[in-house]
């Protein structure tokens, strides 16, 4: 595993290299001040995420420079929500508050790997003018290694570059506790000079090596002496490989102008082409016949492998460009329509299945009277295992900026959602074989509801929450396929808040929820909150901040991991939480160079007993120290 990751970072570096001296802007902004706001330095460059089911108008958001807010010296952390992981970065996450996602179509299991699988859909792209670059290192006195690496590259008239990658290599503090990480993704986009033809070509690999240790044979025997605790299982790891291929090309079929008269629009032709494959292992070469109630295969080892593979193709007809920037027009009306389709194949040990999907889609963005904004998205599956699921997304925004700037200088709007979902339930769920489970089951499609309410002011954000949920499918307290018909409904509050007022920043994000039905867990209250403080030295070159980070949940019976299936459970034995982690953190900044540092869990050793997911301890009292390099120019 080190060798591929050193591979992939010396040509990772290679191309960085190669491409920059081919390209690079003769403009140095090192020398440009900081903002005197907080450590802000020149960055020409905006970001935006691809959406690979249709092609929209994008809105570039700056890049965020600042060294305001909490060491994030995990993906994770950087998220809006809040998560509860295995007590080692890379390993499987749940999230602590209710989070709820669906992308239409065929899905063969969801894996718990939310911050530490790059695809298309959370990958970021970038618009601007030259380079951007950024690449970060952070150690952690657990024998975690963090790497990341982001490149993008304009290189000449409308042909972009881009490269991402991302690592980490973690020993744990527990027997078989190991995590091998590894993300890629590469891209290249061109739109021709006459702007009649663009085509994006993207690439993403995966490759999650874990030890699955299953947690504590015992809690009462909680050591923080690393590896004296008897652990479930002491030779079972699990290896997940994925490969995905996306290429979206158009050409505008409206006429060339003459005379400097404007073309009739006749619209743009959409052609999108996805592949992806999974390649999910679990082994364990010493199973324990009293955790498990049956082997199928082998009672002294277990090897079992499952693939999943796709292949979807859309074609559909839009209005405008896909990926243009959004203008800044009074009002307009962009509408796509078309039909996608998609094979599928799953292979386990003993079975093949092969399935077709064909689903009508549609979309539809206007903008009326300047500052009223209308989305909406229709998907409808008419053949294959998903026939009947209905994906229904509506959005409508009101803006509030006192004046239109593109982009504008404050992303401040009020917004209210309503999206429905009707979608047959993963297809694991419905049959799955392994050595130590089996089951078909017959299940009806699901259907959640969520409606919401957001006021956005930059990065302030307060948002209530309405889900319902019928047909909720998971796992019991068994560990076995259960589909409740009863209906649940939740309720959320959501605030992330940064407040920075002349050096004094106050970063929170809260979370209080309930849910009415008892096969969904839920702390009451889940929160993060991140005080500083910082100050100019030497004549404004340097920049530092001292600052604490604080995060606690009430208490509740998480769901459990079970390993071998990549999925959390029911239980109702350990409840976990009512408990705070107190990390401290310096962040000293010149130019572009940060260097970071931060005492993890501080009052760690003083308590017996601290979990985020039930049978798996938290981090203990730890160092860890960090850098990060931005290049653009």
């Amino acid at each position: 595993m080190k060798k591929v990751a050193f591979k992939y970072l010396l040509a990772f570096l290679l191309t960085i290299v190669f491409i920059s001296a081919k390209a690079q802007s003769s403009k140095d902004t090192t020398a440009i001040a900081m903002d005197s706001l907080g450590g802000l330095d020149y960055a020409p460059a905006y970001h935006y995420k691809l959406n690979p089911y249709i092609a929209q108008c994008i809105e570039p958001i700056l890049i965020d420079t600042h060294i305001w807010g909490p060491y994030n010296d995990d993906l994770s952390l950087t998220d809006k929500n809040l998560w509860a992981g295995l007590g080692n970065y890379g390993q499987a996450q749940q999230p602590i508050n209710f989070l709820f996602t669906r992308q239409h179509d065929f899905n063969y299991k969801t894996l718990p790997y939310y911050n530490y699988i790059h695809n298309f859909s959370n990958w970021d792209l970038y618009t601007l003018p030259t380079t951007y670059a950024n690449i970060a290192y952070n150690f952690v006195s657990t024998k975690e290694n963090h790497f990341s690496a982001n490149y993008a590259q304009h290189i000449i008239d409308d042909l972009t570059f881009n490269l991402n990658l991302e690592t980490i290599l973690a020993g744990g503090r527990y027997v078989n506790q190991k995590v091998r990480d590894l993300g890629a993704n590469a891209g290249i986009s061109y739109l021709t000079p006459n702007r009649r033809y663009g085509i994006k070509l993207y690439y993403s690999f995966n490759m999650l090596k874990l030890g699955e240790n299953g947690g504590l044979q015992d809690d009462t025997c909680f050591s923080h002496a690393p590896g004296t605790s008897a652990v479930k299982h002491v030779a079972a790891g699990s290896q997940t490989r994925n490969h995905e291929i996306f290429l979206r090309h158009y050409l505008s079929l409206s006429p060339t102008p003459k005379d400097n008269k404007k073309p009739h629009n006749g619209g743009y032709l959409i052609h999108d082409f996805n592949f992806t494959t999974y390649r999910y292992h679990y082994y364990d070469y010493q199973p324990d016949s009293s955790y498990y109630d049956i082997f199928i295969f082998r009672n002294d080892s277990t090897m079992d492998t499952h693939r999943f593979h796709q292949v979807r193709n859309s074609v559909y007809w839009a209005n405008y460009m896909p990926e243009d920037t959004l203008g800044s027009k009074p009002y307009f009306l962009h509408f796509a329509a078309g039909i996608s389709h998609s094979f599928n194949q799953v292979i386990d040990t003993v079975n093949i299945f092969n399935n077709n999907n064909i689903t009508p889609i549609g979309s539809i963005h206007a903008r009326l009277f300047q500052r009223l904004e209308l989305k909406a998205n229709l998907m409808g599956t008419v053949f294959g295992y998903n026939a009947g699921d209905i994906t229904v997304e509506g959005n409508v925004k009101i803006k509030l900026n006192k004046k239109d700037t593109l982009p504008p200088r404050h992303n401040h709007y009020i917004a209210a959602d309503i999206n429905f979902y009707n979608y047959q339930p993963d297809y694991m769920f419905t049959r799955y074989t392994s050595n130590n489970y089996l089951w078909s089951n017959n299940l009806k499609q699901q259907q959640t509801l969520h409606l919401q309410v957001l006021w956005n002011w930059d990065n302030y954000q307060i948002g209530l929450h309405y889900y319902t949920l019928h047909n909720y499918t998971a796992l019991n307290e068994n560990m076995q396929v259960q589909q409740w018909n009863k209906f649940a409904n939740i309720y959320q509050f959501s605030a992330y808040i940064p407040l920075d007022i002349k050096g004094f920043g106050l970063h929170s994000k809260l979370y209080v929820q309930y849910c009415d039905q008892d096969f969904i867990r839920l702390p009451i209250v889940a929160l993060k909150e991140t005080m500083y403080y910082g100050f100019y030295m030497y004549q404004k070159a340097l920049y530092l901040i001292f600052g604490v980070d604080f995060m606690y949940n009430t208490a509740y019976y998480a769901n459990a991991y079970n390993p071998a299936l990549q999925m959390f459970y029911l239980q109702n034995d350990t409840k976990i939480g009512n408990y705070g982690y107190l990390d401290v953190f310096v962040k000293a900044k010149i130019n572009r160079f940060t260097l970071l540092a931060k005492l993890t869990h501080v009052w760690g050793n003083a308590f017996t007993q601290y979990y985020l997911t039930p049978h798996y301890p938290s981090k203990d009292f730890g160092f860890s120290i960090g850098v990060n390099w931005r290049f653009h120019d």
